[in-house]
């Protein structure tokens, strides 16, 4: 219920209530949008908003700093304790076919910070795609295509603002296949992966 004896009365919320569902699915929320089932959505499938546009829709974009990055294991006998396995693994994104599979909906990140702000620094790794030399980096470390990298990475299909997990994960998994990183999905429900997380990798059993 809107405070009506808050202070700042031009923000006085003018609804009496805001109810919120959980869709997962884009496409669901998409559908519900339409109809008139609900008002507003986050996060509408990328293919979908012009025709959301020329259907009269308001589509709001903001730039701001939501990275969802993979936590890798650092525990002992991790292959990922080796900087050049996680360089080559940057390396091996592409970022710009992320870009275009979200319809423009992104900036490629270059970091935590976009490029530029305060808190960016000056970092000596330049963050781009360049497979051949992802693919130098892993044979420096040991790995190859008769001796991939081989990892599992716990995902959920939704949860805590995320864009489009799946197809965006597939495509990371697909840019890393391309390099020599052989990786595993296990789906789980968010709470279930924050649970996993707070616990630490050594709780799988798995490095």
């Amino acid at each position: 219920m809107p405070n009506s004896d808050y202070w700042d009365k031009a923000r006085v919320p003018k609804l009496e209530r805001l109810v919120l569902l959980p869709m997962p699915e884009a496409n669901t929320r998409i559908a519900a949008l339409r109809s008139g089932q609900v008002d507003w959505i986050e996060a509408p499938a990328p293919d979908a908003v012009p025709v959301l546009r020329s259907g009269g829709f308001q589509i709001a974009t903001n730039a701001y700093p939501h990275n969802w990055t993979w936590h890798l294991s650092r525990a002992e006998g991790s292959p990922w304790n080796d900087l050049r396995v996680r360089m080559a693994a940057n390396l091996a994104v592409d970022r710009m076919a992320m870009r275009e599979l979200l319809g423009g909906l992104m900036l490629p990140a270059e970091g935590f910070m976009p490029p530029g702000h305060t808190w960016f620094g000056n970092p000596s790794f330049k963050v781009r795609h360049d497979p051949a030399e992802a693919r130098r980096l892993l044979a420096e470390a040991g790995f190859g295509p008769q001796r991939p990298l081989v990892t599992k990475i716990l995902i959920a299909p939704s949860g805590s603002g995320q864009m489009q997990p799946l197809p965006m994960n597939e495509m990371l998994q697909q840019n890393l296949a391309e390099v020599g990183i052989k990786v595993d999905f296990e789906v789980v429900e968010w709470n279930t992966l924050i649970k996993i997380w707070r616990a630490g990798i050594m709780s799988l059993g798995v490095v």
